[in-house]
């Protein structure tokens, strides 16, 4: 199915026409943009929320356990407990982490395929997710590797001077480091924010598309920042409001809980399982970002390049 009305993607925009423009495709494309997405997504948002719910239901019940240990004055957690949270909270993780990776894949795709003007079915979203899905995944995981790099580098003074007399140095210098890291942090996130479409809208590989956006974001860097910050506002303000609800019972359930000494079973459950589907509806608010990306990217295409004006030009004659 391809929609009636036509969003135009070549098209130079101001920061604020990017915005509006953004929750306006939203909007016109909400039933299957979001069909898609659900669909495609549905099983490691499955994941996410099953190990959400057995992640907090352990991590309550340790609470719980630890408060009733304390009362008869006995010792805090322990520890083969705190460790049984380690697996479900990676669940939990990687269900995050591989959601995001769908979200922003069938995102780009779904807008490819718009623009391409292709029919727009979640089957054909499928079909060109699952040529890129792995670039992305594999592009997100080099980038989390080498912040996770620079996050150790920051703390080599510390292992370098334990135990000697300089090791109040060794803090001071981790400091430095870990400001000058954040302040790094900031600007390469912002000048690779386009890689992923890259990968997905000009079909280049993981490290082609990262040099791809490094080199698309000179000149547009503050734009792109703007954008994206703002855009994350909004997703951050939806996100809340899908998490509320999960988290209310559960902070319910911890005061009742620390009132009478245990946990109420189907406020917890109930709390937990909301609290994963929070998560979930959070991540899927996250493709607010990714049109905005790909609508930022399309506005500086025609301004530097004039690709709509080209594409008239070379029309003209050919229609019958």
């Amino acid at each position: 199915m391809i929609p009636k009305k036509k969003f135009e993607f070549l098209k130079i925009r101001s920061t604020t026409s990017i915005i509006g423009d953004t929750l306006s495709f939203i909007q016109e494309n909400f039933k299957s943009l979001f069909s898609a997405l659900f669909y495609i997504c549905g099983p490691s948002f499955l994941v996410t929320i099953i190990g959400s719910a057995l992640f907090f239901k352990n991590y309550f019940a340790i609470i719980f356990s630890t408060i009733n240990d304390l009362n008869y004055s006995n010792a805090g957690p322990d520890v083969n407990e705190l460790l049984m949270l380690i697996p479900y909270g990676l669940l939990m993780l990687l269900g995050v982490y591989f959601s995001m990776s769908f979200v922003i894949t069938v995102t780009f795709c779904y807008i490819k395929l718009y623009k391409d003007k292709k029919d727009l079915t979640t089957s054909s979203v499928w079909r060109s997710t699952k040529n890129y899905i792995l670039k992305i995944i594999g592009g997100n995981v080099l980038v989390l590797i080498v912040f996770i790099i620079g996050y150790f580098i920051c703390l080599i003074p510390l292992f370098i001077l334990a135990g000697s007399d300089n090791y109040i140095s060794g803090i001071f210098l981790v400091v430095i480091l870990s400001i000058a890291f954040i302040i790094f942090a900031f600007y390469l996130n912002v000048k690779i924010s386009f890689y992923q479409h890259f990968i997905v809208a000009e079909d280049k590989g993981i490290i082609e598309s990262l040099k791809a956006s490094y080199q698309f974001t000179k000149g547009i860097f503050w734009k792109s920042f703007i954008v994206i910050l703002l855009l994350s506002l909004i997703t951050s303000v939806i996100s809340n409001i899908f998490q509320m609800p999960g988290m209310l019972l559960i902070y319910v359930n911890l005061i009742l809980g620390m009132t009478n000494g245990e946990e109420h079973s189907l406020l917890s459950s109930l709390g937990n399982v909301l609290t994963g589907i929070g998560m979930t509806m959070s991540t899927l608010a996250y493709c607010i970002v990714y049109i905005g990306i790909s609508l930022t990217y399309y506005s500086v295409m025609e301004e530097r390049y004039g690709i709509k004006n080209s594409e008239e030009i070379d029309s003209i004659g050919k229609e019958d």
